[in-house]
């Protein structure tokens, strides 16, 4: 579109400007343009056009690729056919509903995947909101706690029914996550918890109520070890309310920091030991990132200011992952059901990327980001009016 335009104002009105004289600064403005890629239509471009145009004889283009592109069609669509009739795919468009008196374990997760795909292989429709309140009141008695599916305010939260990790050592899991401080902020955790006049329990060892934890994988975001293929784990950003005041999305920003989720667990209570309401819920480790401060625009009649608003030319926040003194990053330990959002965080390369960063490693590698507002439509919306408010 931009080469057509382009060519438009050269042929109409040679007076004007070319648009491509116009991208060379923005890039350096703005760096790499957001969210203006060519990857999809390029790739579209290829499967669609390119390759059926190959298998042609070189006559009647337009003739010859749509019949390919209809005979790749019916091809895909026998082979669907041909894998649900081998993997005896039920064509039921109906789901069960957890009964305590047909499920032994009773899980509020333990759906069956055979039943969520239907004849046109569309999953049936989950209202996590609905089913969380009627476990609250207590329609599924043997459902396991603290109960996998849960709510609070405008986010649902569905957490996978088996661990991953089960009655794991908090030792063996900082060593399998690479988290050093795990056991420290753990203690922490529990610590602030406590009465002013109890926190010294946390101190001494045997008073502490837990020293294994599970680990429960997420259903819609990563949170998963490093690898051979993700050598820093594979982690993605959220969205943490720090206000119980103040309510997502309405409130943009406000009473929020963004940090990036290492593990989900669930700490397991030593033999002997009474429940305790906050271990009585699944916890994450998470590791924070701070909002760089930008200096506002001034417009006629107004003054700049400088705080956490986003950076001007682009409209997007910008991140730096926090870190101690030691360089080392800070991490701590939160109620899982604090996370208000899934959010997307885009590497600040600056003016000079490092070329030794892949998409496995640049999250754990880079230490400024952009917060990309576009990465979904609410999330939009919310930024948007915090970045208007402030």
């Amino acid at each position: 579109m931009m080469v057509y335009l382009s060519h438009y104002i050269r042929v109409k009105n040679r007076t004007g400007p070319d648009l491509e004289s116009l991208v060379v600064p923005s890039i350096r403005s703005n760096g790499s343009p957001i969210q203006w890629s060519a990857d999809v239509t390029e790739r579209t471009h290829i499967s669609e056009i390119k390759d059926p145009a190959r298998a042609s004889n070189n006559q009647r283009y337009e003739e010859q690729i749509c019949r390919y592109l209809d005979c790749a069609e019916k091809c895909r669509q026998f082979n669907l056919a041909m894998s649900m009739l081998e993997g005896a795919i039920p064509q039921s468009t109906t789901c069960p509903t957890p009964n305590d008196d047909d499920n032994e374990s009773d899980s509020e997760t333990e759906f069956d995947d055979d039943c969520a795909t239907t004849n046109t292989l569309q999953r049936a429709h989950v209202d996590y909101f609905d089913l969380s309140t009627r476990l609250k009141r207590g329609e599924f008695p043997r459902a396991p706690n603290p109960f996998r599916t849960f709510s609070d305010g405008h986010t649902a939260f569905h957490l996978a029914y088996t661990p991953h990790f089960k009655r794991t050592s908090i030792d063996e899991v900082a060593k399998k996550f690479q988290i050093p401080d795990l056991s420290v902020a753990l203690l922490k955790y529990f610590q602030q918890t406590l009465p002013h006049n109890q926190r010294q329990i946390a101190n001494d060892p045997l008073q502490v109520p837990f020293d294994r934890l599970e680990v429960l994988p997420p259903q819609t975001i990563n949170a998963s070890p490093p690898s051979s293929s993700w050598p820093v784990g594979r982690c993605d950003a959220v969205l943490i309310n720090n206000d119980p005041t103040i309510q997502w999305p309405y409130s943009g920003i406000k009473g929020h920091s963004v940090a990036q989720i290492r593990i989900i667990m669930h700490p397991i209570l030593k033999p002997g030991f009474r429940s305790h309401l906050s271990l009585d819920k699944f916890l994450a480790y998470v590791q924070h990132f701070d909002i760089v401060p930008q200096t506002t625009r001034a417009f006629p009649g107004t003054r700049t200011s400088r705080g956490r608003f986003p950076e001007p030319s682009t409209g997007l926040y910008v991140l730096k992952r926090a870190k101690h003194a030691n360089k080392v990053a800070k991490g701590s330990v939160i109620c899982l059901d604090t996370v208000r959002a899934h959010i997307e965080l885009t590497p600040r390369f600056g003016d000079k990327a490092n070329p030794h960063l892949t998409k496995q490693t640049s999250a754990g590698y880079s230490s400024e980001f952009w917060l990309d507002k576009y990465f979904d439509k609410e999330l939009f919306y919310a930024l948007s009016l915090s970045s208007s408010c402030n």
